[in-house]
Formats: C-alpha cells, sequence, structure tokens
C-alpha cells in the first residue's frame, strides 16, 4: 500500500476517533476540539506536500527532474529570502544549518543550490535521476519524524 493510502488511512481513523471520543463528559468535550485541530494539521500538511509536488513537477510526468527541482529551488530561495537581501537568513530556512556549509550567519544562492542537490539525491532514494511522489513522501516523513 502506497504511503499516501496509508496517511489518508490514518487521518481517517483520527478524525473517527476524534468523532466517537467528543461525546461524554466536559473533559471529552474539551478535548475533541484540540483533537480536531491536530487533524486538521495532518490534513493541511498532507495537502500542502501534495501541492508542492506538482508544483516542482512542471511537466506533470509523476516524476522530479533535477532540471525541475533546480528551477524550483530557484524560485524558493527568492520566497525564502523574506527580507529581499539576497541571503536567507536563519529563521527564514528550515535546512539553515544543513545548508550553512561556511557556517556564517547566512546562506548565498550558491550553498542553498548546492543544499538542494544534496537534498535531492537524498530523495532520489532508487538513483534513478528522478523523484517521484513515494520517494517525496518518505523523505518528508522522515523529517517530520526527525523533529
Amino acid at each position: 500500500m502506497k504511503l499516501t493510502n496509508k496517511l489518508s488511512i490514518i487521518t481517517i481513523l483520527l478524525f473517527s476517533i476524534i468523532i466517537f471520543t467528543s461525546c461524554g463528559d466536559d473533559k471529552s468535550k474539551k478535548a475533541g476540539p484540540a483533537a480536531q485541530e491536530e487533524v486538521k494539521e495532518v490534513v493541511k500538511e498532507e495537502t500542502k506536500k501534495a501541492n508542492n509536488f506538482s508544483k516542482i513537477d512542471t511537466d506533470q510526468d509523476k516524476k522530479i527532474t533535477k532540471d525541475e527541482f533546480a528551477s524550483y529551488g530557484k524560485t524558493s530561495f527568492t520566497e525564502k529570502d523574506k527580507n529581499a537581501n539576497g541571503k536567507i537568513e536563519k529563521d527564514e530556512c528550515p535546512n539553515f544549518e544543513e545548508f550553512n556549509t561556511d557556517e556564517d550567519d547566512f546562506l548565498s544562492e550558491e550553498e542553498f543550490v548546492k543544499g538542494r542537490e544534496t537534498m535531492f539525491a537524498k530523495m532520489d532514494t532508487n538513483a534513478d535521476g528522478s523523484i517521484d511522489k513515494e520517494e517525496m513522501d518518505m523523505f518528508m516523513t522522515a523529517i517530520i519524524q526527525e523533529g
């Protein structure tokens, strides 16, 4: 079973648990909205991952090539550079420490590009030169689990 199907099943199960546990005393009613919010976040993240894959896969062939990944990285650099100073600050990139090879206080575009090349190689687990949705999902899940 594909990872996306498993995640969909997990989401449905979590939602079902919330519905069944939200009935009863005041304690369960208070926990209900918080748990519902957690499920909404999981669904939002899964939708975001699916949308990012589609955004990056510009020819919609269900594979992300190195060129597609690099092209999206250039756009991503500009988007992450929130203060438009041509550098990415630590608070602008979750991969800052991994990408910051010269250990200064910012990422240059060169560092960002090289970091993304390394990321692509890690995602391409079957080394076929492209990333499919399952490879991306596995990589993103691993990052989330690392915390």
